[in-house]
């Protein structure tokens, strides 16, 4: 960058009611430094605010309507940037910043600066430094300045940044450099910068000298900067207005350009004087033509001062150009030559003597002299007369001007004059010894008033925040600590469709606003500093109403303050309240609630007194609910109806809004609340139920009358539902909490159990019983949390489908177990007004005990039913298996041959003896060996290891498995179990045995066998691929004693009646499945039993 250069950039955010934030626009100037996508980029790239930092951004934009920050950029260096900004308020409550962002890229004169953040301890690089490196420590920065400047001690470097006492330091390696700190306002931020010391002390000097000189001498002036070694000039002003070029009010072109619009005629002169004010150190006047887009030539004025830089050898050129007469004038060389002086030089021109006594006698006075004098033309002017205008405090300078006519061969002063409306004028005067025999002086006077006040504008605000201030949408207009107006901005002469400016501007607020809605905001920002208000405005210029959001804040300069009008439509008022109204709702209930609305619209609506009430029509009264009086709450009280509007109200037959614009207080005399409180305006609505009956009462009252009683009226209407609404839940709630006395009566009584009432989000909203101190829990801990948040997943997942029914107005009766305890719960729905269910009411017992003796009992009858079944099994045995074997021997012991026992016969008779014998003896063994298995009550239980189990079975079954070619799968995700060694090892190895005697012919044998664990139980599945069983045909005695369903293999079928006795015998189950040619799967469930003493190790390895 070879120039200053600054530009703009738009960036509109959005906040919603959530305090989230979002991006809307940004316009294409930011992406030269930074990339904008989301809220969050725009917060980290924001310095100067410690934490939460579009939320502190967005206050400083509620009272204030530019700020100051500096940008973070993509590649680590900063940029300042001066932000204006403006909040529009939306009807569904979000809020638009819309903010124009102006970046200053600085003066490259090739001396850096820095951005130091004390907090975090890091240095920024200025977008135009030619070092962009971050430093992230004083001592590293340190380093780099002495790399930068080798002369200077980093010692003295190190100590300069730390102390606060110092605020420059020289840099040696150049007398005429400083390193240069300032403090900003924003906390922990220091700018550190390498100035031109010596050129900043002579500008200095420069600019104070010129005062009077820079800026400008009207509001159609050009102001423009040149200087020498550089081929452009820089002009500011209203550029397209006076040249008709479509030219930013702000630009730069190249100097060319400039001297091609001079007029040719004019432009020998204009050289010569332009190089007479590159040498000259006195101020120069010169006057040209310029060109003019539409052909035509205008007339101007240029003021030249200038400044030689001793240290970089340029020269300055500052200067204003405005415009004096669209005619030519005649004139030869640089001396105005005229016939007619007042005509070719317009303005304020005049001409006198002087005598040795000092005194002065006009001969020549200019018809604008007179004008602003408030003399006539045919009135003799006199020095007598001018000094009556003269400012009381300027006369000092008139008289020192009038010393100075005998020394000096030209005289200048500025003084200010009070015409007859007391308004003040500034005038500059200057004039100059024509004819020194003679005594004759030739002057002239220009009137900067105007200068004066833009002078102060310039001296107040940065010029795009004039521009901003001017262009506004918003009326503003400034006022100091005596209350007096002293600038207004063009949107409030423009919306007031006012010319005269005096109108206004040095009226007092005092005066013109001192029985308006507004006057107490700003006599509050006043003397707070700040003050904010929404409602009704009656504008002092036209008299027409208005609905505004003014603020008020005291600017930075002493005693001036500035007053802010958005200006906003009814609706939107109205949508206002009524959004703040339902942000109340949201975060308050009941009596907050209540609360916070009278507070709202005591301060929205500017009103003195703010009423919700019960009606108690017994008592024929009102018994306040909130109060609010001046925005402040105070005590609540009870107000007798008799003799008062309110009675209106309430036993009125209309439903309507009953105001009382002014005067209430006359109007009812014995109401003693009107009368002690001074009130002169009223305005009320009853509040009914759904019924329709009238139970309550929304009261507005002030100390001033109600200006716009439509608006209060539409308004009260509105808000009287909402309250309304309000009024009655809170009713409902004070029932429920009667109701909670009552749950909490039978929870305290309730043995072992607990009443609980849930919302629709099965939140608690009541709980109480005795069950919870057994549970160590604290049931105030639970309100407002989840019920089904204690419960693990599948629980939860059973108990909401029953609450779900609830809901849809069923009443329901489960069970659930918590924390080894078994419940029973109740629950009932419970509605409202409208039979619509909003809550559940749950009862829940607690009958573990009553689920033990249950379980006991199921298992007593259980038992009994085995034990039934045995005996049944037993008489069947002794019935048939063995009264057979009995019979036949007794029917053999009768044909033997006891006369001769050698009788070949009887060795017959002792064979069929002994195999009659076997079979008695094998049934006897078995049965020995069923009743063997419930007379074992001392059972050895381990901790098992299912690996070890079937290792050791594939060792005892070896020789079978290799001859079936069998393969055993093994999926066990418990691999131990506490149980009977004994009883597991028979499972398996009959199972294993069967599979492998009833393998399937045309197919390998696969065993699978796995564990799971099942709630506190384990499951045991074994399945293989033989023969299967045919269950339709067998399901029923599958499981029975003797019972085989294949003959051509071996066996008693015994196996899995014993299998199913000793499983059931330690509380376990069996299940089977099976199908024919595919195979069988037998699932057995096991309890992890309690170990015996001594048994700690895993057991099941044989030795």
């Amino acid at each position: 960058m070879e120039n200053y250069k600054s530009i703009s950039g738009l960036l509109n955010l959005e906040k919603a009611s959530s305090k989230d934030y979002q991006i809307l626009f940004v316009s294409s100037q930011f992406q030269e430094f930074i990339t904008i996508f989301t809220a969050l980029d725009l917060s980290n790239a924001l310095l100067c605010y410690e934490d939460k930092v579009l939320d502190r951004f967005w206050e400083s934009f509620e009272t204030s309507s530019q700020v100051e920050s500096y940008l973070l950029c993509d590649n680590g260096t900063i940029i300042y940037c001066a932000i204006e900004g403006n909040i529009i308020r939306q009807a569904n409550g979000n809020e638009i910043l819309s903010m124009c962002f102006n970046f200053d890229l600085g003066i490259s004169d090739g001396l850096p600066q820095w951005l130091y953040d004390q907090n975090k301890e890091i240095i920024y690089p200025y977008i135009g430094n030619k070092f962009s490196k971050k430093h992230h420590s004083l001592v590293d920065f340190a380093k780099f300045f002495q790399q930068l400047y080798p002369s200077n001690d980093l010692m003295s470097i190190e100590s300069f940044l730390q102390e606060d006492k110092h605020q420059k330091i020289l840099i040696k390696s150049n007398t005429n450099l400083q390193l240069q700190k300032e403090s900003l306002p924003q906390a922990g931020f220091v700018k550190l910068k390498v100035m031109d010391g010596l050129f900043e002390q002579n500008l200095d000097a420069f600019l104070n000298w010129n005062h009077e000189l820079i800026g400008g001498l009207g509001r159609e002036a050009l102001f423009y900067e040149y200087h020498t070694g550089r081929d452009t000039i820089k002009l500011s002003g209203p550029l397209f207005k006076l040249m008709g070029f479509p030219l930013h009010n702000h630009t730069e072109i190249p100097a060319q350009d400039w001297y091609d619009l001079i007029y040719e005629g004019d432009k020998v002169v204009y050289q010569r004087n332009f190089q007479k004010s590159l040498n000259s150190t006195r101020p120069l006047v010169s006057y040209y033509h310029l060109k003019q887009k539409s052909g035509s030539l205008l007339f101007v004025r240029e003021d030249t001062v200038s400044f030689h830089d001793s240290t970089s050898g340029k020269i300055y050129l500052f200067g204003t150009i405005r415009k004096v007469s669209d005619e030519k004038p005649n004139y030869e060389g640089d001396q105005i030559v005229t016939n007619d002086f007042e005509n070719h030089l317009p303005g304020m021109v005049f001409s006198f003597t002087t005598n040795v006594d000092g005194e002065q006698e006009f001969t020549f006075i200019s018809r604008e002299v007179r004008k602003i004098f408030e003399v006539d033309d045919h009135t003799t002017m006199k020095s007598e007369d001018l000094m009556q205008r003269i400012h009381p405090d300027d006369y000092h300078l008139i008289l020192a001007a009038n010393k100075k006519l005998h020394e000096n061969p030209q005289v200048t002063v500025t003084f200010r004059i009070i015409n007859s409306q007391n308004q003040i004028k500034y005038l500059f005067c200057t004039c100059r010894l024509t004819d020194r025999y003679s005594k004759s002086w030739s002057g002239y006077m220009i009137d900067i008033t105007y200068f004066r006040q833009l002078q102060q504008e310039v001296n107040e605000f940065p010029a795009y925040q004039r521009v901003s201030f001017d262009n506004s949408p918003q009326v503003i207009f400034q006022f100091d600590k005596e209350g007096t107006i002293i600038k207004a901005n063009q949107t409030l002469f423009q919306k007031t469709q006012s010319e005269n400016k005096t109108d206004y501007i040095g009226k007092s607020i005092h005066d013109i606003y001192k029985h308006n809605p507004v006057y107490p905001c700003l006599l509050e920002g006043l003397k707070y500093g700040y003050a904010r208000y929404e409602g009704p405005f009656v504008s002092y210029l036209n008299s027409r109403n208005y609905f505004v959001n003014l603020t008020v804040k005291k600017l930075s300069l002493d005693n001036v303050f500035e007053a802010s009008f958005e200006d906003i439509t009814y609706k939107e008022y109205v949508q206002r309240i009524l959004n703040d109204t339902a942000e109340i709702s949201a975060h308050y209930n009941d009596q907050q609630f209540f609360d916070e609305l009278v507070k709202l619209l005591s301060f929205k609506l500017n009103i003195s007194f703010c009423i919700i009430g019960d009606y108690l029509e017994d008592e024929e009264s009102v018994k306040t609910i909130a109060v609010s009086k001046n925005g402040g709450l105070i005590p609540n009280f009870i107000y007798t109806l008799k003799n008062t509007p309110c009675d209106r109200s309430l036993n009125s037959k209309s439903d309507g809004v009953t105001i009382i614009a002014d005067h209430v207080a006359d109007l009812f005399p014995k109401d003693l609340f009107l009368q002690d409180e001074k009130l002169k305006s009223y305005c009320s609505t009853a509040i009914k139920n759904k019924a329709g009956k009238k139970v309550g009462i929304l009261v507005l009252a002030d100390t001033k009358p109600m200006l716009n009683e439509s608006g209060i009226i539409n308004i009260v209407s509105i808000l009287a539902d909402r309250v309304g609404a309000e009024l009655q839940r809170m009713r409902y709630e004070q029932e429920l909490v009667s109701s909670q006395q009552l749950y909490r009566s039978i929870a305290e009584n309730f043995p072992k159990g607990t009443v609980d009432v849930l919302d629709r989000e099965l939140r608690y909203i009541y709980t109480e019983g005795s069950e919870y101190f057994h549970l160590g829990l604290d049931p105030k801990a639970l309100i407002g949390t989840k019920h089904l948040s204690k419960y693990d997943e599948f629980t939860a997942r059973r108990a909401k489908l029953k609450l779900e029914e609830i809901f849809q107005g069923q009443t329901v009766t489960y069970e659930i177990t918590f924390n080894d305890q078994n419940y029973m719960k109740i629950g009932v729905p419970l509605r409202d007004e409208d039979g619509k269910v909003t809550r559940a009411l749950l009862v829940t017992q607690n009958i573990t005990v009553t689920k033990k003796a249950q379980i006991e009992r199921e298992r007593l009858i259980r038992d009994l039913s085995s034990h039934n079944e045995e005996l049944q099994r037993f008489a069947y045995i002794v019935s048939h298996n063995l009264r057979a074997p009995i019979v036949n021997i007794t029917s053999l012991l009768d044909l033997i041959n006891e006369d001769n026992l050698a009788d070949p016969t009887n060795l017959e008779l002792i064979d069929s003896l002994k195999t009659s014998t076997q079979i008695l003896n094998a049934t006897l063994m078995d049965l020995i060996e069923v009743v063997s298995i419930k007379k074992q009550k001392l059972l050895k239980v381990e901790n098992i290891s299912f690996h070890n189990v079937v290792h050791n079975i594939e060792k005892s079954l070896f020789r079978q498995l290799q001859d079936a070619k069998a393969i055993i799968n093994r999926d066990f995700q418990v691999e131990h179990i506490n149980y009977v060694y004994s009883h597991l090892e028979n499972f398996l190895l009959n199972f294993v045995t069967n599979s492998i005697k009833y393998s399937h012919p045309d197919r390998q044998p696969i065993l699978n066998i796995s564990t799971e664990q099942v709630g506190k139980n384990i499951l045991i599945t074994f399945n293989d691929n033989g023969i299967g069983i045919d269950l339709e045909k067998y399901g029923d005695r599958i499981f029975g004693l003797y019972q085989r369903f294949h003959t051509h293999v071996e066996g008693k079928g015994l196996g899995l009646y014993l299998i199913r006795e000793q499983i059931r015998s330690l509380d376990g189950d069996i299940l089977v499945e099976s199908s024919v040619d595919i195979g069988t799967t037998f699932r057995i469930i096991l309890k992890n039993l309690p170990l015996s003493k001594g048994s700690t190790q895993a057991v099941g390895q044989t030795n």
